[in-house]
């Protein structure tokens, strides 16, 4: 399993931290539902090295976690989610007008999980956690048959209608309060913990607190174990070109791709905007035609073969790296349009929709690349640092939040992959290794390929999908390499 960490402002998964700002919301006097914006913002972690570490270590002792998951808080008398919808029509219909100021006290529910592993970290404490075997064994609920039955129903006058939960969602939240003060007789945990933590680094730009009336935070926090693999690649050198090639063999594209090399006094960086996947190749056919196939790719050198010295300066090495990292994610925008009244006839247990945006706040990108620094840009050796996209964070990680019909949500995921300890030096063997594999008779030899291959798994997995993709081996025999590579001896 990796370790996959969201920790953001009402944002992080791996560790997932919320950062929630709201506008004006002048109650049930306002026609037209008023934003609540919501980022997200986390890091995926693969290390190359085969080496697995503790995925709790570094967690402050007040987390849950899978292991110690604590004593989940009571299901409210009110679920957000079950709160009444817009009925497009106001009793008592009052008009007041009021400047623009932040909202207060506003409610949110939040629901997490994690499509390809399992929740094994979260703060503050949910009134739900589901194991993943009781994940395993839900379904999904039939939305579409349950308003035909009960839609009307959510608009009636009288006892507001329960909303069934969707229990294939490992963390949830019921009834979180996002307030501009400090809730009376609560207080931040971890007041000992040292300054540059990134429990207290998180903090800093949140305006708002989360608190589910027990215990309070600056964000929510989310992590998991995940069993994905990273959408990047190498290919190696060939005859007429020496250099290696960055390529991307998943099914979205990625985004702002760092590559960083740093060795012995020696630092160098190189960036791409976007690297689409690389799409599959026709199937070979005896017509004539063009079949030389065109891949985006992110080439860098052989870093063996380099001259020694310092190839790059301390100050650029710093802009190339963290300072366009800060600026990239916080390019851009979030602009909502209503179309008419589609932000009227809210109804709370509409969660928001498809994520677009990835932009984040300036104070969240630096609180972000402050505690990923070291990790990202800092360490020896070949890093990978690149952005998934919005879609793919929606598919791997399911999220949804929900908040009155006075509010909707606008929300901004932003998901970075760091790619670590990454061994140039194999790549070539592992080409070649697993094309002995699919052509050797003998099991103990076949075994010596895949223990040899295991070492450096996650680089095997993705030649093996380009090689899919190439139709150089089938997918079934793909996932037959997969199935050998994932098992333990």
């Amino acid at each position: 399993m990796m370790r996959k960490h969201f920790r953001g402002l009402l944002w992080v998964g791996l560790a997932v931290a919320v950062v929630a700002i709201t506008a004006q919301s002048a109650a049930a006097a306002s026609w037209v539902a008023q934003p609540l914006t919501v980022h997200e913002w986390g890091v995926n972690e693969f290390d190359w090295s085969g080496r697995s570490g503790d995925p709790l270590e570094g967690l402050p002792a007040f987390i849950y976690t899978n292991k110690s998951p604590g004593k989940p808080l009571p299901a409210p008398a009110q679920k957000v989610k079950a709160m009444r919808p817009d009925s497009g029509l106001r009793f008592k219909p009052i008009l007041y007008f009021y400047p623009p100021r932040w909202g207060d006290n506003v409610p949110v529910g939040v629901e997490v999980r994690f499509a390809f592993g399992h929740a094994n970290a979260w703060w503050p404490q949910v009134n739900v956690y589901r194991t993943p075997k009781q994940v395993a064994a839900a379904k999904p609920v039939d939305w579409v048959t349950w308003r035909k039955k009960h839609g009307l129903r959510r608009f009636a006058r009288g006892k507001t209608l329960e909303i069934p939960d969707d229990k294939r969602f490992e963390l949830v939240w019921y009834d979180l309060k996002l307030t501009k003060k400090l809730p009376k007789g609560l207080s931040l945990p971890g007041a000992k913990l040292p300054k540059d933590h990134w429990v207290k680094l998180a903090r800093q730009p949140s305006r708002h607190y989360v608190s589910n009336g027990k215990q309070v935070e600056k964000y929510l926090f989310y992590e998991g174990a995940t069993r994905e693999v990273p959408a990047v690649t190498i290919l190696s050198p060939n005859y007429s070109d020496k250099r290696y090639h960055i390529i991307n063999t998943g099914e979205f594209p990625i985004y702002d791709v760092f590559v960083i090399y740093r060795d012995k006094g020696r630092q160098w960086t190189k960036y791409l905007a976007v690297l689409p996947p690389v799409p599959a190749a026709k199937k070979r056919t005896s017509e004539w035609g063009h079949r030389v196939q065109q891949i985006t790719s992110l080439p860098i050198p052989n870093f063996a073969r380099l001259p020694a010295g310092k190839m790059m300066g301390d100050e650029e090495f710093r802009l190339r790296t963290s300072g366009r990292l800060v600026e990239t994610l916080t390019a851009g925008g979030h602009h909502t349009e209503s179309n008419g009244g589609s932000d009227t006839m809210r109804d709370p247990a509409d969660p928001q929709p498809t994520t677009k945006m990835h932009h984040l706040f300036k104070a969240e990108a630096e609180a972000l690349e402050k505690i990923w620094r070291k990790d990202f840009f800092q360490s020896a050796g070949l890093t990978i640092v690149y952005r998934e996209s919005p879609a793919y964070l929606d598919k791997a990680m399911p999220l949804n939040i929900y908040t009155d019909m006075y509010h909707y949500v606008k929300l901004s995921r932003c998901g970075l992959v760091l790619n670590r300890n990454i061994q140039l030096s194999a790549v070539v063997m592992i080409s070649s290794k697993i094309g002995e594999f699919f052509g050797e008779k003998d099991p103990k030899k076949a075994a010596a390929i895949i223990d040899s291959l295991r070492t450096h798994r996650l680089m095997a997995l993705g030649v093996a999908r380009y090689k899919v993709k190439q139709n150089y081996i089938t997918k079934q025999q793909h996932d037959q390499l997969k199935e050998k590579l994932n098992k333990n001896k």
